[in-house]
């Protein structure tokens, strides 16, 4: 997926960015189209102000592993906080986000 260089695109953008270009591009591996979904998530502050770009991107990816065992991921809000998206598996990253303004 060399063409899609969302590095000069800012953070909140870039979701939308990579749905254009997805639909844009109709023969992109599923495997480019996973990374690139994880790579935006990853990075992306605020994604519950892009929800419907969010839940458009997920049902276009496909797991590449299964869970066969139940995870422990934790999320840390504070009350001015409660409605942002963000889960981790590491409780001292929960913390951070818990306790943050």
């Amino acid at each position: 997926m060399e063409d899609f260089d969302y590095s000069t695109v800012d953070k909140q953008f870039r979701p939308n960015h990579l749905r254009e270009y997805i639909s844009n591009n109709p023969g992109l591996s599923q495997k480019d189209i996973n990374q690139n979904i994880e790579d935006i998530w990853t990075g992306t502050e605020f994604p519950e102000t892009n929800i419907e770009t969010w839940d458009w991107l997920f049902n276009r990816y496909e797991p590449a592993h299964n869970l066969t065992d139940p995870i422990t991921i934790y999320r840390g809000t504070s009350p001015f906080n409660k409605r942002m998206w963000s889960w981790t598996t590491d409780k001292n990253v929960a913390l951070w986000f818990a306790k943050r303004n």
